[in-house]
């Protein structure tokens, strides 16, 4: 989980912008911009802007592409993500631990654990 607090209505913050064909194929804006064997990389709806800061919250690809978060990110804008991230996006990224507060212009990220549990659709224990 990831709080972001910001004094800014003008920031643009992602979380985990990686592109999944499946979960937008009902999209009618759908955009491909690449298909295997190339990395995949698309969006949902193609006039995203491109953004302040990119939260990654773990290294699995539907949360660290590297080819959506680079084509999303702003030429001077921050990558926060942790360590196991940083070969897929490169040294640019910030590496974060839990609980932890980063900067990002006016906006201020505190970092914490995040976990499966074992209530719900999702209860494989594959994050840390």
């Amino acid at each position: 989980m990831i709080q972001v607090r910001g004094k800014s209505a003008d920031a643009v913050i992602y979380i985990d912008p990686a592109y999944l064909k499946k979960y937008y194929s009902s999209y009618s804006t759908n955009v491909l911009f690449s298909t295997w064997p190339d990395p995949i990389d698309g969006l949902p709806d193609p006039s995203l802007p491109k953004a302040d800061c990119i939260l990654i919250t773990h290294h699995h690809k539907d949360h660290c592409k590297a080819v959506t978060v680079k084509r999303l990110l702003k030429k001077n804008g921050k990558i926060f993500a942790p360590n196991s991230c940083v070969k897929e996006l490169g040294k640019k990224s910030i590496v974060v631990e839990p609980y932890e507060t980063h900067a990002a212009g006016t906006i201020s990220i505190h970092t914490v654990n995040a976990y499966n549990s074992t209530e719900g659709s999702s209860t494989v224990k594959q994050h840390k």
